[in-house]
């Protein structure tokens, strides 16, 4: 089993994809061994809305899941505003996901 999981997901009307959610639901059977493995986690998510909120529903999920599953949380990146490739490029998510994955 991994030492850490990394999350990353582009926002879906305020939550996590559809494919992410299916991974983590698949992984119900197995809570016991991940809980105790006491695994690091990160979160990278982009969203095409630049509201200050529009990532309080997936940071709070995250959060959750943290909590429960007993993951240490070692960084989150959440790029509103993300539309394009271009318009993601001129933004500092990048950067901020470079100096997250550096500092692991």
């Amino acid at each position: 089993m991994a030492d850490m999981l990394v999350f990353v997901t582009p926002l879906y009307y305020f939550g996590m994809s559809a494919q992410l959610k299916m991974c983590l639901d698949r992984c119900c059977s197995i809570n016991l061994q991940v809980t105790a493995k006491h695994m690091k986690s990160a979160l990278l998510a982009s969203a095409w809305n630049e509201d200050d909120w529009t990532m309080t529903a997936l940071e709070i999920h995250y959060e959750a899941l943290c909590k429960y599953l007993n993951f240490e949380d070692k960084g989150v990146v959440l790029g509103i505003g993300c539309g394009t490739i271009e318009k993601t490029r001129e933004s500092h998510f990048p950067q901020m996901a470079y100096q997250l994955a550096k500092a692991l």
